[in-house]
């Protein structure tokens, strides 16, 4: 199953950095349309941050510490950070998954993921 997993986040985070990329300018990421409750920027901060917490540090071990609030509250990151940031957790996904017989479930990632749930 993790193999077939790992393509899946590689192929959808390839996605998003295309449609990242695909933004006309800046001001066009960070703008939220009628209707819409969050930016393709605040989407996207969003995303790195749960996968750099859970998959990342709670299931990887990689060291992380993640500021949710700023996740919703930041309007000045660069495109380029964004996709960055995006590219990053991809080649986690890439490099750090291939070849793991599992992830680590631990007693501490259960309990996060109920909490985050809560959140």
């Amino acid at each position: 199953m993790l193999p077939e997993l790992r393509d899946l986040f590689v192929r959808d985070l390839e996605k998003l950095t295309l449609e990242l990329e695909a933004y006309p300018d800046e001001a066009s990421v960070w703008a939220v349309p009628d209707g819409v409750l969050n930016s393709g920027g605040t989407l996207a901060l969003h995303l790195i941050g749960n996968l750099s917490q859970f998959v990342g540090a709670d299931l990887g071990g990689v060291p992380f510490v993640r500021d949710r609030a700023a996740e919703f509250a930041r309007r000045d990151v660069p495109r380029a950070e964004l996709i960055a940031g995006v590219r990053g957790c991809r080649r986690w996904w890439r490099v750090r998954w291939t070849g793991w017989p599992r992830p680590r479930w631990t007693r501490r990632t259960r309990r996060n993921c109920r909490a985050s749930r809560r959140a």
